[in-house]
């Protein structure tokens, strides 16, 4: 059985971009030896980081590294949420307010929130 992964944004820009390890991660993915799977939203991160980045390191970008990687991408359905809190009041508080006036949310059954 292959290996499942989800690669971090951070690997797919260095394979792309300067090769070593994330290269081979990358080449793994492209020849059908590992499965990676994603998300659209982490596609989005990577075309994001990678568009930053090809501003910068134009000479050292591997497009067809990079088409090949996407065809071999299994895309999953996002289709759980994940509650902030089971404290029906605290989560409201959270929701209503600007992250960065939110309650640094150390309850217990709550996840942090920053």
């Amino acid at each position: 059985m292959r290996m499942k992964i989800v690669i971090d944004t951070n690997v797919v820009a260095s394979g792309v971009f300067f090769g070593g390890a994330p290269r081979r991660v990358l080449e793994a993915i492209s020849s059908g030896n590992v499965n990676a799977f994603a998300t659209d939203e982490i596609l989005e991160e990577y075309h994001e980081t990678i568009d930053r980045l090809m501003k910068k390191y134009s000479g050292r970008f591997d497009s067809n590294g990079l088409t090949r990687f996407k065809m071999m991408i299994n895309l999953i359905d996002t289709q759980t949420k994940i509650e902030i809190c089971r404290d029906p009041v605290i989560k409201t508080y959270a929701l209503k307010n600007k992250p960065s006036e939110n309650l640094p949310l150390s309850v217990k059954g709550c996840l942090a929130l920053k």
